[in-house]
């Protein structure tokens, strides 16, 4: 499996924790600022474009660039440095759904799922570094970064369901983390040392001496930071990879949204037949009310073997259409190819198109994302290692009725950033698939924009 046999082959690299002043006599702000702020440090500011005081800038900048009248320059051009790190240019303290924003900014439209023919479009762009992490700007349209109430209001009665490896398993918990608290989390946290960050298990001082008890860590302190305009329940157990049996181990999890919303996380991993499993349906989890008392297990510890188990082709027929799923999104493509199986691919992705409910924008393949080095996917399960692009794969979806993201492209332009900056966009300490916390919210943020209509929020 990509997060057990992976063995980074180059000393670790620091991941970023840039330090953001404060504004003196500046306000703090509410939880759904959707600024990028540690939850457990309170810090004040690490959104990706934070605000600045002139007296605290450690650009140079000139006067007419500090004139409120004058055009905010491109978040993608470099302006000045921090740390020896070309940052961009500070634009505003609002989400960048505001309209004050969008008249400073660039003439170019705001990324709309309705107008602007979103799933293309977003994956052209390019990366820079800001105070609060990587940024992500496409080329032909802006990407509105909404507060996590915005979000909440955008997926209210809608179940957004994510099915995958490890990789969506990150975008999931980051995603939830967000719309629960309001705060993306640091890149800063990913280091091996508690408290620990839901971006990587490994922060959890993961070890094979210590494989079970680090998983059980993991599973039940990323459960407990899904607190506040939300809820969730873990159905949670590891104790080694990759059997497709609770007993050895299982993870599913289930976020309820103030609003009436769903976030749901379902792992697939290995090939083709390996079975989703667990001891709740996901059509039983609807009714949060009802939902904890049907799991006796804390995270980390249901240990039971499984009560439903059904392969992605039986599971997209028979279980899917009745979780009431009105968007979802697959990949598993660093553990199998669905190149590798056109006939059942055409039939998973079939089946998942015709079991999407109304209300939302359907299904998505989510193209696969690039490891720190090659063109390859990682070895996992045992298995060889394949080309990243999986033609079949976008082919079939296509066929099939479902949306692309094109995410292979969107991680592929964090190449062109310079060699420091590309280090740090993944989590270089642990391994070389997996990203830092920033480069998910990006990812989270492009999601988001192609599935809402985001000028209509509430902000």
């Amino acid at each position: 499996m990509i997060d057990e046999e992976l063995r980074p082959d180059s000393p670790p690299v620091g991941n970023l924790g840039t330090t953001v002043k404060r504004h003196r006599g500046e306000p703090g702000h509410t939880r759904d600022t959707g600024q990028t702020r540690d939850t457990r440090t309170a810090e004040s500011h690490n959104h990706p474009n934070p605000p600045t005081h002139p007296r605290d800038r450690e650009t140079t900048e000139s006067a007419a660039a500090a004139d409120s009248t004058a055009a905010a320059p491109e978040p993608t051009a470099p302006r000045g440095r921090l740390g020896g790190v070309t940052t961009v240019p500070v634009l505003s303290r609002f989400c960048a759904c505001s309209p004050e924003m969008g008249a400073r900014n660039s003439t170019r439209p705001w990324c709309n799922p309705d107008t602007t023919g979103t799933a293309e479009s977003l994956a052209r762009g390019s990366w820079s570094l800001s105070d609060g992490g990587l940024v992500f700007e496409p080329t032909s349209c802006r990407l509105r970064r909404p507060t996590a109430k915005c979000a909440r209001e955008c997926l209210a009665g809608r179940h957004l369901m994510m099915i995958g490896d490890s990789l969506s398993r990150y975008m999931y918990l980051t995603l939830a983390h967000f719309l629960s608290t309001g705060a993306w989390e640091l890149d800063k946290t990913l280091k091996p040392v508690p408290p620990g960050s839901i971006c990587h298990e490994k922060s959890f001082i993961w070890n094979r001496s210590t494989y079970n008890t680090a998983w059980q860590i993991y599973y039940r302190e990323s459960n407990s930071r899904i607190r506040g305009h939300g809820n969730e329940v873990c159905d949670c157990y590891r104790v080694d990879c990759c059997s497709d049996d609770a007993s050895a181990m299982t993870e599913n999890r289930y976020t309820h949204l103030d609003g009436g919303g769903r976030l749901t996380f379902l792992n697939q991993l290995a090939n083709v037949q390996w079975r989703l499993h667990g001891h709740i349906p996901p059509a039983a989890t609807w009714n949060w009310s009802v939902l904890p008392s049907l799991l006796s297990c804390a995270p980390g510890e249901c240990s039971s073997p499984s009560k439903w188990a059904e392969n992605l082709t039986t599971f997209a027929r028979s279980m899917l259409p009745m979780a009431n799923v009105t968007d979802a999104v697959l990949n598993w493509g660093h553990h199998w190819s669905p190149d590798q199986a056109p006939a059942e691919t055409d039939a998973i992705f079939a089946g998942v198109a015709s079991a999407m409910g109304k209300g939302g924008k359907g299904a998505w393949w989510r193209t696969t994302t690039v490891p720190r080095r090659g063109n390859m996917t990682l070895r996992g399960a045992g298995k060889e290692p394949r080309p990243l692009s999986q033609p079949t794969a976008v082919a079939s979806a296509r066929r099939n009725g479902l949306h692309v993201l094109d995410f292979l492209e969107v991680t592929s332009q964090l190449r062109a950033l310079p060699p420091n900056q590309y280090s740090a966009a993944f989590a270089s300490r642990f391994d070389d698939v997996h990203y830092s916390c920033s480069v998910y919210r990006e990812l989270n943020y492009i999601l988001l924009n192609a599935i809402c209509a985001l000028d209509r929020c509430d902000m």
